[in-house]
């Protein structure tokens, strides 16, 4: 099966060339018409993991937002954009209002007179053909809407290595709604399989991510802003994916996702089931792109064991790894972080956050949430020597 995936050259978010851009790189997919039917209530779902100005490139910038709802509204449908906010936030209208102005959507609703969604109601679905859940609950606006337009930010993850179109869609369960996942489901292909349950229950008609500039190094929060300088869309969330990792010199397998995409016919699994149009990847690669510290090198753990000792893995996995820390004289005791703690392991005493580390199974939640980037992953002595010696 080819996976058909555009590619489009964007400098800037100068807004006409955005909306230029995304135009383009709708047209081998028959443009927007081919998606939006007249009067459809479209779901524009940004990734909107927290109130941050677009130059911190956290979010879904605004100048992408607007192209697609142009593009939407011009097809006859109605955009609204929606979101429920990482781990940590309430899902509640206070905490919309301030990230959608604070993100730049409410200027985008401002100018297009499009709704930004205040309904925080949410409702429990089935799932029966889901390979590892088979129920959850979702945000009732998306579960409303004719179709859904996926709008991923392009971003390294420290605990799925990268963020992007399949990852977004996590963004559909109502906030206290997240830390559960992470709790139940520790391993990363379960939590990379719940996932896919999620992508394969919400459907989204198209994906369009903006890549222009994403973020490297320890994302999805705290790493840095990098110019990629692309707009990618497609039908498949996976292959999107693939297509940034190629781009940005990260091995798609690495990405459990991707993997596990490809092995259950999700997505591509091999470089000749994806047909790029526009600009070549070759042409849009970044090179250096800064991977996240628990990727790099992986934590050489297998090294030290038997095939029979790897069953227990589990048991002492988090001696090896990465453990989150806080920074002395950063953290401002906002309790983001103990909301965002499926395991209840942080708690404030002598004026900062302090985390238990026997109750930590690293699910970094902590590190992408806190607003101040008070928080650091530290590997062990052991971690930083197996770190040396692993392929």
């Amino acid at each position: 099966m080819k996976y058909k995936v555009s590619a489009i050259k964007c400098s800037d978010y100068d807004e006409e060339k955005v909306y230029n851009a995304v135009s383009s790189c709708l047209e081998p997919l028959g443009g927007m018409k081919n998606f939006v039917q007249k009067g459809n209530r479209v779901a524009l779902k940004v990734n909107m993991l927290r109130g941050a100005e677009p130059r911190e490139a956290i979010t879904t910038h605004p100048a992408v937002v607007r192209a697609v709802a142009k593009l939407v509204q011009e097809a006859g449908g109605e955009p609204f954009i929606v979101d429920s906010p990482g781990s940590g936030l309430p899902y509640m209208e206070m905490i919309l209002r301030g990230a959608y102005k604070t993100c730049g959507y409410q200027e985008v609703s401002d100018k297009l007179g499009i709704p930004l969604n205040y309904d925080t109601s949410y409702k429990p679905v089935q799932m029966p053909e889901g390979y590892l859940i088979k129920r959850m609950d979702c945000i009732t606006p998306v579960i409303d809407a004719d179709l859904v337009i996926n709008l991923p930010k392009a971003k390294t993850h420290v605990y799925m290595f990268m963020t992007g179109a399949v990852k977004n869609l996590f963004g559909v369960l109502p906030g206290f709604g997240k830390p559960g996942f992470h709790s139940k489901l520790r391993e990363t292909d379960k939590f990379a399989l719940m996932l896919l349950d999620i992508m394969n229950f919400v459907k989204p008609k198209l994906t369009i991510m903006d890549a222009i500039e994403g973020m490297e190094g320890d994302g999805p929060a705290a790493g840095k802003p990098r110019k990629i300088g692309v707009i990618l869309a497609g039908v498949n969330p996976p292959s999107i994916d693939v297509t940034l990792c190629k781009i940005i010199g990260l091995a798609p397998d690495k990405v459990p996702t991707n993997r596990l995409a490809a092995e259950k016919g999700l997505g591509p699994g091999n470089d000749g089931e994806i047909e790029i149009i526009g600009d070549s990847v070759d042409d849009l690669k970044v090179g250096n792109f800064l991977l996240p510290k628990t990727l790099a090198r992986g934590d050489g753990f297998d090294l030290l064991l038997s095939p029979f000792q790897s069953l227990f893995r589990s048991q002492y996995a988090n001696f090896f790894t990465l453990r989150p820390v806080v920074i002395a004289g950063e953290c401002k005791r906002c309790g983001v972080c103990i909301r965002a703690c499926p395991e209840q392991a942080i708690d404030i005493k002598e004026g900062k956050a302090v985390i238990e580390d026997k109750k930590c199974i690293r699910c970094y939640c902590c590190h992408e949430m806190c607003p101040h980037k008070a928080i650091e992953l530290k590997g062990s002595v052991f971690n930083r020597l197996i770190r040396m010696v692993s392929p």
